[in-house]
C-alpha cells in the first residue's frame, strides 16, 4: 500500500451470494444424505464444496448464477500429481512424495466410494 491501512479497515467485501460454502453443499440432496449418513470422510468440507459444483452445474447448466466462475476454472487438473501418469510420478522416485500423492489417492476413493454407497446417484 502506499499509505498505512488501519487494521479494522475493509479493503475488499465480496458479497455472500457470490461464494460457494461448505452449506450449500450440505443443503444438496446428496449432502443431507451424506449427513445423516454419519460417513466418516477424509476432506468432508472438500467434498461438500464438489458436491455443490456437480448439482449445480447438473441442475442448471448454463443458467447457474456461478457458471462465470465455472468458466474460468482450470480445464484440467494435470498441475496437481494425484492426476500425474506413472511416467511423471516416476521423476518422484525416492521422494516422500510419492507415498503421500498414494496415500491422498486412496483417502479420495475411499470417500468416492463410501459416498456412492449411500448415495448411489453421484455415480450417475
Amino acid at each position: 500500500a502506499k499509505c498505512n491501512i488501519r487494521t479494522d479497515t475493509i479493503c475488499v467485501a465480496i458479497p455472500k451470494k457470490c461464494l460457494i460454502t461448505v452449506e450449500m453443499g450440505q443443503a444438496t440432496e446428496i449432502g443431507q444424505i451424506i449427513l445423516r449418513s454419519d460417513l466418516d470422510l477424509d476432506a468432508p468440507k472438500h467434498i461438500f464444496l464438489m458436491i455443490f459444483l456437480l448439482w449445480d452445474r447438473s441442475i442448471h447448466g448454463d443458467e447457474s448464477f456461478f457458471k462465470p466462475y465455472y468458466d474460468i476454472l482450470p480445464k484440467t487438473l494435470s498441475n496437481i500429481p494425484i492426476f500425474w501418469s506413472e511416467e511423471e510420478l516416476d521423476y518422484l522416485k525416492g521422494s516422500y512424495l510419492l507415498s503421500q500423492i498414494a496415500d491422498r489417492m486412496d483417502a479420495i476413493t475411499d470417500d468416492y466410494y463410501s459416498i456412492c454407497q449411500v448415495a448411489p446417484q453421484l455415480e450417475e
